[in-house]
């Protein structure tokens, strides 16, 4: 179901999505998505006054998602400022045509990058690449970290490049986590872990699902409110 309201002489459209749960969410997506997932036999009247009590915040981040999507791949350039586990790292790009492929360096506070090609698009695979292998690379130690506290295993741990989620759980105990996720803030990054292991018990958003992402990391909610408050545009 398609709905929309008028905050401040602007017309922000949404998709109404009804699900088994007790909550509503409202999520912000590039380049100009609006979701809000509400409980079974939500009114439509009740749903547009909470998305409209959210007005101010969803026009934020639709200007955010425009702003880091209109910038592009142009900004990876010499002395850039790159997000990276949270932090602001240095852009520093050494052109060399000798070379027959790129090379990466993440040093304190910077990344080096040794290439033939300093295009942008050229920039952005490189670095792309060196992400997917860093997050595969810490999203596997800390699971290795958190399985003591968690009774079940993951089959098997894909990293993808996923539009809207962070991470997921399948039914047949596959763990799904985007890339992005090693541009996030340490905490943040394993809450992600920590949530997506826990599905491996209970497959649901439970009393007994949250208990358990508690018993592990008591200030989950901290991480939890982070991501409600950032997106993907805004990192990358």
């Amino acid at each position: 179901m398609q709905l929309s309201f008028l905050y401040q002489n602007r017309i922000i459209a949404f998709e109404v999505i009804y699900r088994p749960r007790k909550t509503m969410s409202i999520r912000v997506e590039p380049p100009d998505r609006v979701t809000v997932i509400v409980p079974l036999g939500t009114k439509k009247a009740l749903i547009l006054e909470k998305v409209k009590e959210k007005g101010h915040w969803i026009a934020e981040k639709l200007d955010a998602c425009k702003s880091a999507g209109s910038a592009g791949p142009e900004q990876l350039k010499n002395g850039a400022r790159i997000v990276y586990r949270g932090e602001k790292y240095l852009l520093c790009i050494e052109v060399d045509y000798s070379r027959k492929n790129s090379k990466v360096k993440i040093l304190d506070r910077s990344i080096h990058i040794k290439t033939p090609d300093p295009a942008p698009e050229a920039i952005k695979g490189t670095l792309e690449a060196c992400f997917r292998q860093q997050a595969r690379e810490a999203i596997e130690e800390r699971i290795r970290f958190y399985q003591p506290v968690i009774p079940k295993k993951p089959n098997r741990v894909f990293i993808k490049a996923q539009r809207s989620r962070w991470g997921s759980c399948s039914s047949l105990g596959n763990l799904n986590f985007n890339w992005k996720i090693i541009l996030l803030p340490p905490a943040v990054f394993d809450y992600i872990i920590v949530h997506e292991m826990c599905h491996l018990v209970y497959l649901n958003h439970s009393r007994e699902f949250w208990d358990l992402v508690a018993s592990i990391l008591p200030n989950y909610k901290e991480s939890y409110q982070w991501l409600r408050e950032h997106s993907q545009a805004q990192l990358w």
